[in-house]
């Protein structure tokens, strides 16, 4: 779906509780990556998804506000940058509470799950803005709960 500034809009409608899966709480709203300043922001916590043997669930402050702001450049698979990558090839759950996660970066989606194989599940999670084709905000290759 389309709203008026032209940024993809997808808005979750269904839950997913996984029964054995790690927890990262998400401490800030800024889109940052430094391991040492005692945060753990939205692109640090898919981070450690992807590197996670289990399924993970993050957990998003309530009615917040995240900025994807750390722009790629170019093809970043990483994480680094651009949208969140999930490379990981276990199951993502990403309880919103209500919250928004907005695409800042030109031509790059919020979400982009790369590999076939694991379930991402977004909940109660509002994503606007991406890129305006191939997979919008959101690009899966796999099964995706919304």
């Amino acid at each position: 779906m389309k709203d008026s500034s032209n940024a993809s809009r997808l808005t979750t409608l269904s839950s997913l509780n996984p029964t054995s899966a790690a927890t990262v709480a998400v401490t800030t709203t800024t889109d940052v990556v430094n391991g040492a300043d005692g945060v753990v922001s939205l692109r640090e916590a898919v981070t450690q998804a992807n590197a996670s043997a289990d399924a993970t669930v993050i957990d998003l402050a309530a009615s917040a506000s995240y900025q994807l702001t750390l722009c790629a450049g170019g093809v970043e698979d990483a994480n680094a940058g651009g949208d969140l990558d999930h490379t990981g090839l276990q199951d993502l759950t990403v309880n919103g509470n209500g919250s928004t996660i907005e695409q800042t970066c030109a031509g790059e989606r919020v979400i982009d799950q790369l590999d076939s194989a694991p379930t991402v599940a977004l909940i109660d999670l509002t994503v606007t803005g991406g890129d305006s084709s191939d997979g919008a905000a959101v690009r899966f290759n796999a099964d995706v709960d919304l």
